[in-house]
This record gives C-alpha cells, structure tokens and sequence, in this order.
C-alpha cells in the first residue's frame, strides 16, 4: 500500500464493507443533489440583472455633475464695468468653476494665461452667479462654467460673451436742424468722444436716436427716431406741420444708451425749430401791360398757407414764370423776388 495511489471506491471499501450501498446511489439522493445543482445555477443567473440594476443606481446617484443649465449674461445697467453670470441653481452642487477670458476693443488677450482654463482666469462661487467687477475699460469677456461635487467636476458649459464697458458719452454736437421736404426736420450731429471705454474706437455704437419734444426742457419726449446704426450721424422725421419742435440727440452701444444733447443757441440756450412746409400758391393774381409793350407787370397777394398752416411763417422768394403756351411746355421768362409785384420782360413782342 505504500506509495500507491488509492482509489475513491477502495477506500471506501476499507472504510464501509457494505459495497452494495456504494455501487448504487440512493435515487433520492440523486435527485437532491441535481436540485441543488439546478438552484446554484439559477440563483447565479438570477444575480446578474440584480448586480445591473445596482450599477445604474450607483452611476445616477454617484458621479461627477452635468452642465450647467440656463446660463445668462447681462451687463449691470447700475454700475460701469461690472457683468452679472447667473445660472440653473442645483442643490447637489458644492460649488461652481467660472473661467474667463477677456479681450480690449481690438481683439487683443486684456485678462488670463492663455484663455479660458488658465488658473488666472478661474473664479470659485458657490452659489448660481457670478458679479465680475471686471478691471477693463471696454472689450469682450468670455465665460464658461462647471459644476463641483465630492466626485469631481463635470464639463463646461458653452462660452458665453459679454461686452465689458460702459454707455456712450452724449455725442459731441448737434450741428443743424433744419425744415426739409414735406413737413420734416432733418437732423445733423456729431458722434460722442467716447463710445463707452473712453476713447471713439474701443467700443462701436449700436445705435443713434434723435428726440424731439414741444417743451425745451423735455418733460415728454413727442416723437423720435432711431437710426439702427451708430455709424450715421444725419436723421430726418416727417412731423406736424407749424408746430416748433427741440431737439436732442443721444447714442447708444450693446450696453445701453448713454445721456442726450441739446440743440442750442451759441449762448447754450435750447433753440427750437419750426417744421414747415413748402407755401401754398399765392392768390388774386392779376397781369396788366403798362406802355412799354415789351413788358408785363403781375402782382398778386399771400398765399393762405405760408408753410405752417397759416400766413405765420414769411415767405422769402416768389417767382414769376412767363410762357406763350397756356400749358406751360417750356417757360420763356423766369422773374424771382420778395416784393407782391414784379415787372417781367418779355421775349418778344405780342407774347402773352
């Protein structure tokens, strides 16, 4: 026996010397062990949808966060310089990651190492907004933001930009308001010195608007009009005829609009203007031939409408068309003045 490998069913033998309960199995015991076979494997493939379930659990509950949601961007009408990024708040959130990066007028890097991650360009909040009391005097910002939690941060957000700056200063002048055409007043001015980061170049204007009111001191704007340009500097507004209007003008950049100025006298007084109209025909025209055949004396009185509804406004020029064709094809004398009546020379002899 020594050194020799013993069978299973020898060493039963020597063990149990009742060979008949070894050759044959109890069917009972069979089937048991085949039960529990059958439940062992059940039982493991039984797992396996468990254990997913877990994972899902894990991963949705677990995790760094999402985007941020709903990020807005405004520059704070109340302060110079200073823009306001808010955002979704989450309460799952232990803070925020705000990147920036800032560029001058001229597109040139104003802020950051390199754009938007850089370490001088991350700003930690903990809650849903950001005031960037911003040190630039005009340009563009660019922000972006993550969320934090105990597992990491999640990714950024789109850029976002925002100018940085200020409202237009008032532009320089208003040069001339003038009647034009029918019932209008045409407007001609100056831009501000400064668009808004205190030169003309830095920030560009967005828009330019010209108000009129019947008082000098503006209590009620009556009408405006706005040029959907900052880059033209003359306006005209059709407006009620023999009213006298004031006029300002003011100028405005993505930030808002900035203050007006006035129309004035050269001693700084406001200087209103009449709108008018061309004058109505003159009436009772009469034309008489004096001894001298070879001229036409017409005289002819006010018209009833001088340009302002009325005879109120005083007429600077009439002129006298003279014609041998009643229809007026061509004219053949042209006489003009300021007087009621005007002597005419003729062509020729015996034209009407």
């Amino acid at each position: 026996m020594g050194g020799h490998a013993v069978s299973d069913a020898a060493a039963v033998h020597r063990i149990d010397t009742r060979p008949t309960r070894i050759r044959t199995q109890s069917p009972k015991k069979v089937a048991m062990e085949t039960r529990v076979r059958s439940f062992t494997r059940d039982r493991r493939v039984a797992l396996r949808p468990s254990l997913f379930l877990l994972w899902a659990v894990l991963s949705l509950v677990g995790g760094q966060p999402g985007v941020p949601e709903n990020l807005k961007i405004r520059q704070d009408p109340g302060w110079d310089h200073v823009v306001e990024l808010t955002w979704a708040h989450r309460d799952d959130v232990m803070l925020w990651k705000v990147q920036r990066l800032c560029a001058d007028g001229s597109g040139a890097p104003a802020g950051g190492s390199g754009g938007p991650g850089s370490e001088a360009d991350v700003i930690s909040v903990a809650e849903a907004e950001l005031v960037d009391y911003v040190r630039l005097n005009g340009g563009t910002c660019a922000y972006r933001v993550q969320a934090c939690d105990v597992d990491g941060c999640g990714n950024f957000t789109a850029l976002l930009n925002g100018t940085v700056g200020a409202p237009p200063g008032a532009p320089e002048g208003v040069v001339s308001v003038v009647p034009s055409g029918v019932s209008e007043l045409t407007v001609r001015y100056l831009p501000p010195l400064d668009t808004g980061a205190g030169d003309k170049t830095s920030v560009a204007l967005t828009n330019m608007r010209v108000e009129f009111s019947r008082n000098e001191t503006f209590t009620e704007v009556d009408w405006m009009t706005e040029s959907g340009d900052g880059a033209i500097w003359v306006q005209s507004m059709a407006l009620p005829k023999g009213v006298t209007f004031y006029t300002r003008v003011r100028a405005a950049n993505t930030i808002g609009w900035g203050p007006p100025v006035l129309y004035t006298h050269p001693n700084g007084t406001a200087r209103g203007v009449r709108v008018l109209a061309p004058p109505g025909p003159p009436s009772r025209i009469t034309a008489a031939a004096p001894a001298d055949d070879g001229t036409v004396e017409v005289t002819y009185t006010l018209p009833l409408d001088t340009g302002a509804w009325d005879q109120s406004e005083p007429v600077t020029s009439y002129m006298v068309e003279l014609d041998d064709d009643v229809g007026f094809g061509s004219v053949d004398v042209v006489a003009e003045g300021r007087s009621l009546s005007q002597m005419v020379h003729r062509l020729r002899a015996g034209a009407r």
